[in-house]
């Protein structure tokens, strides 16, 4: 899930989170303020692994605009919903 903290609303066009491995999602949303939008994960892009791993958010010209480190504890657990923090 990708959410927004923005007091505007905020489009995301060709965007794309990328995993440790060079794994890529495109991301083409428009999230109002505060509004969230759940990102499917097919098996042909991003994938998180159970070791842990590192999540990018980049924007269209591919820079860096947050990313998220989890670890093998948090992963450990199945069918768990995962609340990356800083």
């Amino acid at each position: 899930m990708l959410s927004s903290l923005a007091t505007t609303t905020q489009t995301l066009t060709n965007w794309r989170l990328v995993d440790k491995n060079a794994r890529v999602t495109p991301i083409n949303a428009t999230l109002g303020p505060g509004e969230s939008v759940l990102l499917a994960l097919d098996g042909n892009g991003v994938q998180l692994g159970n070791q842990g791993g590192t999540l990018s958010l980049q924007n269209d010209h591919n820079i860096q605009m947050d990313v998220v480190t989890y670890t093998a504890q948090d992963a450990a657990t199945d069918d768990r919903y995962v609340r990356f923090r800083r």
